[in-house]
């Protein structure tokens, strides 16, 4: 399967803010690439993250967390025998990107951990620790030189027995981590679970671990799962010209700078127009309104209207501001600075900059909100290159003794400035998504 064909889109469940997953797959091996509220499906990576300590916040978040980084090597391992008591879970990671003893903080006192399971696109499964506490009339946490140690034979905490955390003592050593679970307190994992599946050992400073899993053996009659990462893993970069890690395309989006225009994504902070529809990275657009007004439409706040009420209809959601200058406003002052394009994708302008320098689209801008050819003018108050110079006593009458500058929206050199209109004539409006 082709880079390409991987990364056909799934129709997004949810936009997600702050957090997300994008699955990794190791260089040169087969991956499939999923949409919903976890963008990208893995073909089996595992990662690491190691960012500064922040204040405290929620151990495991409603979705994976994207800045979780990468190792090379990790395994699950559950089993759901017909007695309770002899549940067993594991989770093995290694060969991680190198996290230095601080990452770990003080789970002796105040840190807590938390193993949260991501079945694909379903809320974690969470298994909880506190920090600090006794087991068996001895401190659960231990705070070593390298690493940090929980042991509770009673696993009484959401079933977690042991969890190990060691730091390389050499160069050439890996971040290791274990945890084990087992017995009645062990959450139900409801086999079989969504693939892919991951899992996150993270701590209340916002340190995380954690590995997904695409390749997963599961029965849910036996009540088994296991999983682990290929051979020959390696750990993705942002930079190695394949679509793997958290990247929703080609070493972009996710972990990585933001996609461009048409680019796959999973939510706005995966693109640099900050638009993400239906896994692609949008832009803001530009249309010509299909019906028209005379002069007198209630200054730029009546101009808006018009805008945002055709503007919504057609794309619920949206905001949008009329190109419209009055004797004290710049038109160029009123729109965001980026790029905008046409509703079938053709880019009409790439910036502010753009229309203040050449005074023109590269395109004509002659379409309606439906995509559609329209003709005539449209009124704009407003040089070619974004500035005032009014029209219709700032949009105010419709006196046939008053007139105003039109653009004509289907030549790209008069776009915005071609001739002078009596305001009681009738021409559309040219709006800008913002």
């Amino acid at each position: 399967m082709t880079g390409r064909e991987a990364n056909a889109p799934r129709a997004s469940e949810q936009g997600r803010e702050g957090v997300l997953l994008a699955d990794r797959s190791q260089k040169g091996a087969p991956m499939t690439i999923q949409r919903n509220r976890t963008p990208m499906v893995l073909g089996g990576i595992a990662y690491l993250l190691v960012f500064g300590a922040t204040a405290a916040r929620a151990v495991c978040p409603a979705t994976p967390d994207v800045t979780c980084s990468f190792s090379a090597a990790a395994s699950l391992r559950y089993t759901k025998p017909l007695s309770p008591a002899k549940n067993r879970l594991s989770f093995r990671f290694s060969k991680g990107a190198n996290a230095v003893r601080a990452d770990f903080g003080d789970p002796t006192t105040t840190d807590s951990y938390g193993i949260c399971i991501y079945p694909d696109g379903a809320a974690p499964i969470t298994l909880s620790v506190p920090a600090d506490g006794d087991c068996t009339d001895k401190a659960c946490w231990v705070s070593k030189l390298t690493s940090v140690v929980f042991k509770d034979r009673t696993a009484t905490n959401n079933g977690v027995s042991g969890i190990r955390l060691s730091a390389p003592r050499k160069p050439v050593d890996k971040t290791k981590i274990a945890v084990n679970g087992k017995g009645v307190n062990l959450p139900n994992l409801s086999l079989p679970l969504a693939v892919p599946v991951t899992v996150q050992v993270r701590n209340s400073l916002g340190n995380c671990w954690g590995a997904i899993f695409s390749d997963v053996k599961q029965d849910a009659a036996t009540g088994k799962l296991t999983t682990k990462l290929p051979k020959g893993t390696s750990i993705p970069t942002c930079s190695d010209f394949v679509s793997n890690g958290y990247e929703t395309d080609l070493d972009c989006g996710g972990g990585c700078s933001p996609c461009a225009f048409g680019k796959y994504c999973a939510v706005a902070a995966d693109c640099t127009t900050g638009i993400c529809q239906a896994g692609r990275c949008g832009a803001k657009r530009v249309f010509v309104t299909s019906t028209t007004v005379n002069g007198g439409f209630g200054g730029l706040a009546g101009g808006d209207s018009i805008c945002n009420a055709i503007g919504t209809g057609a794309y619920p959601g949206t905001t949008w501001v009329a190109w419209l200058s009055t004797s004290s406003v710049n038109a160029i002052d009123r729109i965001n600075d980026t790029a905008y394009r046409l509703l079938d994708g053709t880019e009409a302008f790439s910036d502010k900059a753009q229309i203040t320098t050449t005074g023109k689209p590269f395109f004509p801008v002659a379409v309606d909100q439906h995509g559609q050819p329209v003709s005539g003018n449209a009124w704009s108050g407003t040089t070619n290159y974004g500035s005032s110079v009014g029209g219709c006593n700032d949009w105010t009458t419709s006196s046939s003794l008053v007139d105003g500058t039109v653009g004509n929206p289907a030549v790209e050199a008069s776009w915005s400035d071609s001739a002078f209109a009596a305001c009681n004539t009738l021409n559309r409006l040219i709006c800008f998504q913002q």
